[in-house]
């Protein structure tokens, strides 16, 4: 039997801060997590054993959710950073599951090829896949092990900053188990890895492989993600939650288990008619089929959004019934002010920003600080419209159907744990922030900031006529509906400032500055 090890315990630390609150493995490629990636590539394995360790129950269920087809042993090691901590001591942790021939595989390489037969066959022995560095591939060879080759057989593994231009690729299939595990046993192999033990066999056949992806890095990383981009599937990355697509099915993930919960709570006050039904979830996942359609697209679907709003004003925007307004504005503060406070300050921290008034599109722009001290946050709070919401009203997460639609992505609370309700006028300035910050132009990168000088900066973002044009319409129903624009538009600027800080680098800095710059158009009331 052919088992397939992958270890997963250590913290990432070379491709922080999206480790901050994810394992490596569950870091988004294309419409999956890497490790996901590995365990396809490999998909006639069926027995596998992952090494966890850092976030290791959140990797554990997400394995589970996304392979529920594999038989998987899971071990866990209680050492994965620090003294005494390494690659070879987390592999002799699963040394008992791995007395048979196995294949080994690190959590982030993904490739687009792969010699499977090759790798599977019972008479293929020891091997080891290698990439042949191109001029043209970006790769730098002092970040990988290298290795010498003579008649196709493996002669030294180099370590990372010499040797040759043959790029061992972290993939390996061991067939004389038992010589690895006693390579294994070396002082050396606690920090050094599979690699003491890959020296240790009698013979190791390297195989040549064409189409490798490390992810290693930030810019291998990035890199990767470039190339297994979906154009159907358009999921702006966030630090602590991700969107993955498996077969028919779509995954929702969160590093936070209270998130997980709520969205669930969350789902139960919905519209049986207007929601996805769950089918599993567990503390760190959620997942429901597929929706048939189209997230919705201000031009192909310009004739469905009155309809859309119509439906949402007399299914969900319903008012609630609790009349008693203390705890309604206790609730409010905390999700407008105190929750806004803090976003900031994370974003401030995260990107060392500091707190200056600035020039933005030549507007004079008061600092941050100043901006949010002018706010009333009482009035802001006494004017809810308080009833059932969606929470995250934004068009990438309305699914448009032939007759119907369906909404996804729901916001897990009001803030507090409080499921029952929220404003609505949250949900319609998470709608009009996506007619204004459209995800496709902004996967495209088409947002630009650029500084004059440390306190004078332009940003600008690109903008289709057919988005300008919806705008309009959604204005028109607001008015009609008798919605305040002023208050759409001041959350709208709220809800920049708070999503900068989930956002990386320079997306993150463009909402950050467009927030403060829209806060200071809408403090006062035209």
């Amino acid at each position: 039997m052919l088992k397939l090890v992958i270890p997963a315990a250590g913290l990432g630390s070379r491709i922080g801060p999206y480790t901050k609150f994810k394992n490596k493995g569950l870091l988004t490629v294309g419409q999956k997590p890497a490790i996901s990636h590995v365990i396809d590539t490999f998909s006639r394995i069926s027995d596998l054993v992952i090494i966890l360790g850092y976030q290791g129950g959140a990797l554990r269920d997400a394995i589970v959710t996304l392979h529920p087809d594999k038989n998987i042993t899971f071990v866990i090691v209680d050492k994965f950073t620090g003294p005494g901590s390494g690659l070879g001591y987390s592999l002799n942790t699963a040394k008992e599951y791995l007395q048979c021939p196995f294949v080994f595989c690190p959590n982030d390489a993904i490739f687009s090829a792969f010699p499977e037969n090759e790798f599977l066959s019972p008479i293929s022995g020891n091997l080891l896949g290698y990439y042949r560095k191109q001029p043209h591939d970006d790769y730098r060879l002092e970040d990988f092990r290298t290795i010498e080759l003579h008649d196709g057989m493996v002669g030294r593994i180099f370590p990372k900053g010499s040797g040759s231009s043959l790029i061992y690729t972290g993939v390996a299939r061991i067939e004389d188990y038992y010589e690895f595990w006693s390579g294994m046993e070396s002082d050396l192999a606690v920090e050094a890895g599979e690699v003491i033990g890959l020296s240790a066999l009698p013979r190791l056949r390297g195989i040549e492989i064409s189409s490798w992806h490390d992810c290693g890095t930030l810019e291998n990383l990035e890199r990767s993600r470039s190339q297994f981009c979906s154009k159907d599937f358009i999921v702006l990355e966030k630090q602590d939650e991700a969107i993955w697509f498996k077969g028919d099915r779509v995954v929702k993930f969160s590093s936070n288990p209270k998130f997980i919960y709520g969205r669930l709570m969350r789902h139960k006050r919905l519209p049986i008619n207007l929601v996805p039904q769950i089918s599993d979830s567990t503390d760190y996942t959620y997942s429901y089929q597929l929706i048939p359609g189209t997230t919705f697209d201000p031009f192909r679907h310009s004739g469905r959004l009155i309809g859309i709003l119509d439906t949402m004003q007399k299914e969900i925007w319903s008012e609630y019934n609790d009349t008693d307004p203390e705890p309604l504005y206790a609730i409010a503060i905390s999700f407008y002010k105190e929750k806004t406070l803090a976003r900031c300050r994370e974003y401030q921290a995260r990107y060392e920003d500091f707190d200056d008034s600035l020039m933005i599109n030549g507007v004079q722009v008061s600092a941050l600080n100043e901006q949010l001290s002018l706010l009333n946050w009482d009035e802001l709070a006494c004017n809810c419209v308080w009833a059932n919401y969606h929470g995250d009203f934004h068009p990438d997460n309305i699914i448009v159907g032939e007759e119907t639609f369906t909404l996804i992505d729901w916001r897990q609370d009001f803030g507090r744990d409080f499921y029952d309700c929220g404003d609505v006028y949250y949900d319609l300035a998470k709608f009009l922030h996506g007619l204004e910050i459209n995800h496709k132009i902004i996967s495209d990168q088409g947002f630009r900031v650029h500084w004059m000088d440390k306190r004078d900066v332009r940003i600008d973002v690109f903008q289709r006529m057919s988005l300008l044009d919806i705008k309009q319409e959604f204005i028109n129903w607001l008015l009609s509906n008798n919605y305040s624009l002023h208050r759409v538009y001041l959350l709208t600027s709220l809800i920049y400032l708070n999503i900068a800080s989930l956002h990386e680098y320079p997306y993150a800095q463009f909402l950050y500055l467009l927030g403060r710059l829209k806060l200071q158009r809408y403090l006062v009331p035209s």
